[in-house]
């Protein structure tokens, strides 16, 4: 498994885009209140990103708009991004990370704020 996303993210990795691991190790943002039961569950998941950290938020934005688009076209759930920060760690001992608070709801009544700290893949535990 670990070889085979490894060979996913090296095909990726031509793009100049952010590429971002969801939990499951999914290729791309996503995230959805239907994965959670509570909200301790919902702020646990862990995300890292790979290539260009420029694009991380953007392509956070670009997902939260498809998922939004989903939900006015019949799904269930959608998201809102409250605020994306890009912060540059410095070049000897701190990493890029990209901080995004959004509040994931559906249909059904559950709601989660949550806040992620998204790293890079290479220097976190997600590989």
């Amino acid at each position: 498994m670990k070889n085979l996303l490894c060979g996913i993210l090296c095909v990726f990795s031509f793009s100049s885009s952010a590429v971002i691991l969801s939990p499951g190790q999914v290729v791309g943002f996503s995230d959805s209140s239907f994965r959670y039961n509570s909200n301790e569950q919902a702020q646990s998941a862990r995300f890292c990103f790979w290539n260009e950290f420029s694009s991380v938020c953007n392509e956070i934005k670009a997902a939260a708009q498809n998922m939004n688009g989903g939900y006015a076209g019949g799904n269930h759930d959608k998201i809102e991004i409250l605020s994306c920060t890009l912060n540059y760690g410095d070049s000897h001992y701190g990493e890029d990370k990209a901080v995004v608070s959004y509040i994931l709801s559906d249909d059904y009544g559950s709601e989660y704020k949550v806040k992620r700290v998204i790293k890079s893949c290479a220097v976190s535990s997600h590989l």
